[in-house]
């Protein structure tokens, strides 16, 4: 999500704050080429421009994904993340919802 003019976003809960040293983290965009079921979990197959790499995700670790939706979705009770940003009169409009459906949270 781009950082607009006139936007913010939280949602997140400090539970702890450490000096420790944090390993190296990364993001790579990547295709799930294949998905096996392991012991305890899935063994996902990805791959990506320069390379590939298998990914074990334990049954625990929730799975979402995003896909449009409509405003039907807005029901009492949903959870929701609002995106706004500042109209030219200086009120705050929704730009973007998630909701999370059928009872779950949307992540960020």
């Amino acid at each position: 999500m781009a950082n607009l003019p006139g936007s913010t976003m939280t949602n997140a809960t400090v539970s702890s704050v450490s000096s420790a040293p944090v390993a190296k983290n990364s993001m790579t965009n990547a295709t799930v080429s294949k998905v096996d079921a392991r012991g305890g979990g899935r063994m996902l197959h990805l791959t990506y421009k320069g390379g590939a790499q298998d990914i074990l995700v334990p049954d625990d670790v929730p799975v979402v994904r995003a896909e449009e939706g409509d405003r039907s979705a807005l029901t009492p009770g949903a959870h929701v993340i609002v995106y706004p940003t500042t109209n030219a009169k200086g009120a705050l409009v929704a730009s973007r919802i998630s909701v999370g459906a059928n009872g779950s949270i949307p992540p960020i």
